[in-house]
């Protein structure tokens, strides 16, 4: 006799009945980099994230829900501000690498040293094949370093992170394969930082 999930069962029943099931997940960073070299206050502007949709009840629309055939049934979901989880990480890995760390709303014309962060895209699915089923992440974003209040460099940074598993699709799954693609993200981006500041 064959098992088969509740939660598979009620997804579907829901798919066919046109209820939409949306899934909320939270963005979080563990730090991981070794950087060196980071010296003095280091403002970073809170990150424009226009790019980010958000639903009627004010939630981050970030990815897609779907069903055991494949067809869309809701939305992946975050109340956390995705600005905020990107300038959380980039702060810590620079703290790591010796700066002084200033978050601010808007960046200081005179600023010493500073970043400028906008989001490309942000996006999480669930991905299956034959016999595996799990999360795929995308982050793409760019980083405008400035010195005194002027463009030095510009670093465009895109990376995708998949996470499989025999049973997949959670919430879960989706976490950690966001908390990859930003730490893949920040080893790609903060040396490159510190080489254009220093």
């Amino acid at each position: 006799m064959r098992f088969v999930s509740l939660t598979a069962v009620t997804l579907l029943v829901m798919s066919f009945c046109g209820c939409a099931v949306d899934q909320r997940i939270g963005l979080t960073y563990t730090p991981f980099l070794n950087a060196t070299g980071g010296r003095g206050a280091l403002q970073i502007e809170r990150p424009d994230i226009a790019s980010v949709q958000k639903n009627e009840k004010g939630q981050y629309v970030i990815g897609t829900v779907t069903n055991a055939l494949g067809a869309k049934i809701g939305d992946t979901v975050t109340n956390d501000f995705p600005g905020d989880w990107l300038a959380l990480a980039l702060k810590t890995e620079l703290e790591g690498s010796g700066y002084r760390v200033i978050l601010v709303e808007h960046l200081q014309g005179s600023s010493t040293k500073a970043l400028k962060v906008s989001v490309d895209r942000l996006w999480v699915d669930q991905v299956r094949t034959f016999a595996t089923n799990g999360a795929e992440a995308v982050l793409s974003l760019n980083i405008t370093v400035m010195k005194y209040g002027r463009f030095v460099d510009l670093i465009p940074v895109s990376e995708k992170a998949t996470l499989r598993a025999y049973h997949g699709g959670t919430a879960r799954q989706k976490e950690q394969a966001l908390q990859m693609a930003i730490q893949a993200s920040m080893r790609q981006a903060v040396p490159k930082i510190i080489r254009s500041l220093e």
